[in-house]
């Protein structure tokens, strides 16, 4: 709707909001409107997703208006944003869902006023109000703000013939927009956790998906470095040229990369199962602390293993390749050297309603770095399967997602925390074993 005003009259001619507390009113509607928010509140409760037109039908039958609607606030990235037209009833109806600029429109004055306000024939000002077949008289605008800050938009009436809105009518109208933002910062929660709870279920869906692709992928690939692997063996004895060998050799060595990558898949996809059994940390650890101390040179690695750990129930050669996962990904976010971390220690987790996976007793084993740490966006998608941010024949993406695989399975969780700049934790907590017997 392109705006066209007048160019001899001005807003403050069109705002007689004051007229409110002059007029005469018609009925004394108390009860009357008591009952209408009871009804609307037990109408909300039932049909939830049906609450904008109940309650702008409901508000127009109040104040006798011959349209009604709600204009939704649209911030726009450039601009003052937009104002969206909906749940309209009476004779605007057909003009459900278009839009208005929010710095050219009664709406955005009501908004920026945050009360009440009336309008005498709008339409001689802003031009877009005159719609066809739809004449305006007056305009009664009432501002929604949700929970009392967030703008969400204005309630409005219009009266198409002589009829005029009074006093009772912006009482109305205001006990019905406080039910109604009440009723929409509800629904926006609900929304908030319905929309959570299907990404949860969305992603579940993908993984289980790609689970499946990736294990027909591998198993078709695994087949072919079978037969390559074969073949480059029978050329290497079949040469005597150096030159061929050594190509030979290096293609060997590619195939066999292939394979290891082909074997992270496989685990990946959960072709390989997992073989817990109670093992005591401690001791897989400390063995560990000492293979990456000779492997990781350009690294000053601290550990602080307890001496009391928990026997857990998990699979070793997993909780091994968890580990070495998660130092390599500190090597890798300390190309200049640093400090790697590994501590692990028993913690018990308590049941609290915001607590992130279950209570319990639990080996934590926290791998940590000072290293270059990731943004907000990486680390929401860390434990996304083949997101990666190394370079291209660096990283395969499967790291950190092999890791939550490989705690999910054991009962437990992984947690990150990182800051740009700052580095990076991953804790992993594995369940404490529970004695036979």
């Amino acid at each position: 709707m392109e705006p066209a005003p007048a160019q001899s009259l001005d807003v403050g001619d069109l705002l007689i909001t004051a007229e409110l507390e002059k007029r005469p009113t018609r009925i004394h509607r108390y009860g009357t409107t008591g009952l209408a928010l009871r009804e609307l509140s037990r109408q909300i409760g039932e049909e939830p997703a049906d609450t904008l037109p109940r309650f702008v039908e409901l508000a127009r039958q109040l104040c006798g208006g011959g349209s009604a609607g709600i204009s939704v606030y649209e911030p726009q990235p450039e601009g003052a944003g937009i104002f969206r037209w909906a749940g309209l009833v009476g004779r605007a109806a057909p003009f459900n869902g278009q839009t208005t600029p929010r710095d050219f429109s009664p709406c955005g004055i009501c908004l920026d006023r945050g009360e009440v306000i009336l309008m005498d024939r709008p339409g001689r000002y802003y031009g877009w109000l005159n719609l066809p077949g739809v004449p305006l008289t007056e305009a009664l605008l009432v501002p929604l703000f949700i929970r009392g800050k967030a703008p969400f938009g204005t309630l409005w009436i219009m009266s198409h013939d002589d009829h005029r809105f009074d006093r009772e009518d912006e009482q109305a109208l205001s006990e019905l927009a406080s039910v109604a933002c009440l009723a929409i910062g509800l629904l926006a929660d609900v929304a908030d956790q319905k929309a959570l709870l299907a990404q949860v279920k969305r992603q579940a869906s993908k993984m289980e998906t790609l689970g499946q692709l990736t294990s027909g992928i591998a198993h078709d690939f695994n087949n072919l470095l079978t037969v390559l692997t074969g073949e480059l063996e029978i050329i290497k004895r079949s040469v005597q040229d150096d030159k061929i060998r050594t190509r030979v050799d290096y293609g060997l060595k590619s195939a066999l990369r292939g394979e290891k990558l082909v074997q992270r898949l496989m685990a990946f996809a959960r072709r390989k199962p997992s073989q817990p059994e109670i093992i005591e940390p401690r001791a897989i650890l400390v063995d560990i602390v000492d293979l990456l101390a000779r492997s990781l040179p350009t690294l000053t690695l601290d550990a602080q293993i307890a001496d009391d750990l928990w026997p857990i129930l998990a699979d070793q050669s997993q909780l091994e390749s968890a580990i070495l996962n998660l130092a390599i990904n500190a090597r890798d976010a300390m190309p200049n050297g640093g400090r790697l971390l590994i501590v692990a220690r028993n913690a018990r987790l308590p049941e609290e309603p915001d607590a992130l996976g279950p209570a319990g007793e639990f080996v934590a084993i926290t791998v940590s770095d000072d290293g270059l740490g990731m943004s907000p966006a990486t680390l929401a998608r860390a434990f996304e399967p083949f997101f990666t941010t190394k370079g291209v024949g660096v990283g395969t993406g499967l790291g950190l997602s092999m890791v939550h695989d490989f705690a999910t399975q054991a009962s437990g969780t992984v947690r990150i925390a990182s800051e740009l700049g700052k580095g990076t934790a991953v804790t992993i907590h594995l369940p404490r074993a529970q004695a036979s017997g």
